[in-house]
């Protein structure tokens, strides 16, 4: 099983109107100082996984993950983020690399992170991803 935040990455990347690509302007693990206009994925504590009676059907786990999103524009971003948070908020019943997304569930709205050493803002939205080997 792949940590969410990149499974995450090629979901986002199989959404073709967001016309996101790995490497050159969606990231995961760790944000790189250039570009400035992108968008990255990181893992988060999420909560424990499910635990039954019987071992073999408690392999459901309840990750996060956050989005970010910097740009050199509040409102580019924001636009950015939006689109992102609308496409993944609800989503069910995807296989990526044969883990089953059974929800991916946004947790809060998109909002501001801080602006970094360059005064570019980053936001930020973090998502609740409920997972199972498929």
């Amino acid at each position: 099983m792949n940590p969410p935040q990149k499974d995450i990455a090629e979901i986002l990347v199989d959404q073709g109107s967001l016309s996101l690509i790995i490497g050159t302007n969606l990231f995961h693990t760790r944000m790189p100082d250039s570009p400035v206009d992108l968008v990255c994925i990181f893992d988060n504590p999420g909560a424990a996984p499910l635990l039954s009676y019987d071992k073999a059907t408690s392999d459901y786990y309840f990750s996060s993950v956050s989005v970010q999103v910097r740009n050199t524009s509040y409102a580019s971003a924001y636009s950015q983020l939006f689109a992102i948070f609308e496409f993944l908020h609800g989503e069910s019943g995807i296989v990526e690399a044969g883990t089953l997304y059974m929800l991916i569930k946004a947790l809060d709205d998109p909002r501001l992170l801080h602006y970094d050493e360059n005064d570019n803002p980053v936001l930020l939205v973090n998502f609740e991803v409920q997972r199972r080997d498929n």
